[in-house]
């Protein structure tokens, strides 16, 4: 997955963190996964939000268990190349939901 994403912006409120990214769309993965009207792949979606909430939690571990992973709106990544991860670190195991503007794209448990 290396340059799928950057994060741009990351800051906690209230024990709420909001990590915006945004999705390279020159990458391999954008091109490939239906080029005609392209959609971020949901394992993509897994990944990154694995990714900043083991990065926010200081810990470099692997996931024990995905549950109620829901992917409730395609995402295009040209049309919209910034996602917004939002979740409570703080938290076992830890709630992401994932938004693209004001729309609602995944939603995931994460045990950590």
């Amino acid at each position: 997955m290396k340059d799928f994403y950057q994060i741009e912006q990351s800051e906690t409120v209230d024990g709420m963190t909001r990590a915006t990214v945004c999705i390279n769309v020159e990458h391999p993965f954008c091109k490939a996964h239906f080029p005609s009207k392209p959609i971020t792949p949901g394992a993509m979606l897994i990944s990154i939000a694995i990714d900043i909430v083991t990065s926010e939690k200081g810990v470099m571990t692997d996931v024990d268990e995905l549950k109620n992973v829901k992917f409730l709106s395609p995402h295009n990544p040209v049309a919209q190349p910034r996602l917004t991860f939002v979740f409570d670190a703080a938290k076992s195991p830890v709630d992401v939901s994932v938004m693209a503007d004001e729309t609602a794209i995944a939603k995931m448990t994460l045990v950590i």
